[in-house]
């Protein structure tokens, strides 16, 4: 998988960034590619309001707004720090993903990341594949079985078993498509060595996720979903 690099201007004339861009599938031009309006998206409900489903070129895909969360976000609620260009969030979600989907890994095929510069600061857009009839775990309560918990805890051993640390491994961010499980949002993830205490701090995390959705309240939660999701894991990085 290609990236070409590409200069632009945003629509604020001050700001000026680069994207990356995948020609091989997308053909839009940069000043439509990451415009939600321009390509007729629709506003997807959950996280901070940020992600839109568009069509274009390269079929449907997801277009994210990098936004800030927690006590920042009210005072920079879409800017970051800039550093360098491939240290910006895009781009370096982008080449995480870009190297996940070269081993096989259930994610989103990568299509495009920009930054928009503008003094020390900057914004952050990625345009990632979308993934038809996607589910997350959070909405599955109701059909949750020892079974589907298994699933899950494989899925993440594929991921662990290669290194990946998901920073937000949490219930919504876990999709069942119509072929497999897959992970979404690899924002501030990265490759790790191999270490079990990381992978249990990622299951935990999840774990905290369920609870607040209300999964504990279950009485298989705690007895036998779980049990089957660390079973199916170890099992799994073990193979």
């Amino acid at each position: 998988m290609q990236f070409q690099l590409e200069a632009f201007a945003s629509q604020d004339s001050r700001a000026q960034g680069e994207a990356l861009v995948d020609r091989s599938c997308v053909r839009e031009d940069l000043a439509t590619l990451f415009d939600p309006h321009a390509q007729a998206g629709k506003l997807l409900l959950g996280g901070r309001g940020s992600a839109w489903q568009v069509t274009g070129s390269f079929g449907s895909a997801a277009l994210r707004h990098y936004r800030r969360g927690g006590l920042l976000a009210a005072l920079r609620k879409d800017r970051y720090w800039f550093r360098s260009a491939e240290q910006t969030r895009g781009f370096r979600e982008l080449r995480l993903l870009s190297h996940l989907y070269a081993l096989g890994l259930p994610v989103p095929r990568p299509l495009a990341a920009r930054y928009a510069r503008l003094g020390r600061s900057y914004q952050a857009d990625l345009l990632t594949s979308w993934l038809p009839a996607a589910r997350p775990l959070a909405e599955l309560g109701a059909q949750a079985d020892s079974a589907m918990f298994s699933a899950v805890g494989r899925c993440i051993a594929q991921f662990h078993r290669a290194g990946v640390w998901h920073a937000d491994l949490n219930a919504h961010n876990i999709v069942f498509t119509e072929q497999r499980i897959a992970l979404l949002d690899f924002d501030r993830g990265e490759l790790r060595a191999v270490a079990a205490r990381w992978q249990q701090a990622n299951l935990q995390r999840l774990e905290r996720s369920l609870r607040k959705l209300g999964f504990a309240q279950h009485p298989d939660f705690a007895g036998r979903w779980m049990p089957a999701l660390h079973s199916a894991h170890a099992l799994e990085l073990s193979a």
